[in-house]
């Protein structure tokens, strides 16, 4: 029998050419860079980061019901608070509306 014929083998062509070889390759590597890319688009579509302008009033997630350090009957949000401006990336300083404080 020959070593280099194998049953584990025996259904795959034969091997090609050395620039068949590279060609084929380098299909393969740009077919998953078109699919990766086509992934990336679907994804930033569906994941765009929510901006704010300015004076736009918004409500503030309560991260310590998130974290179970108050009761089940808190507020999910807080607020509504006034967007003063934006200072970073997904970052805004918020300040107080009166109007609308409890008391």
């Amino acid at each position: 029998m020959n070593p280099q014929i194998t049953t584990s083998n025996c259904s795959q062509k034969p091997s090609s050419t050395r620039e068949e070889t590279i060609k084929r390759v380098g299909q393969q590597e740009y077919q998953k860079c078109t699919e990766k890319e086509k992934k990336k688009e679907y994804y930033d579509l569906k994941h765009s980061p929510e901006t704010f302008e300015e004076g736009v009033e918004v409500l503030m997630e309560n991260t310590a019901q998130k974290q179970r350090k108050v009761g089940k009957l808190t507020d999910k949000f807080l607020g509504p608070y006034t967007v003063n401006h934006h200072v970073g990336k997904g970052l805004y300083e918020l300040k107080n509306n009166p109007s609308h404080m409890e008391t």
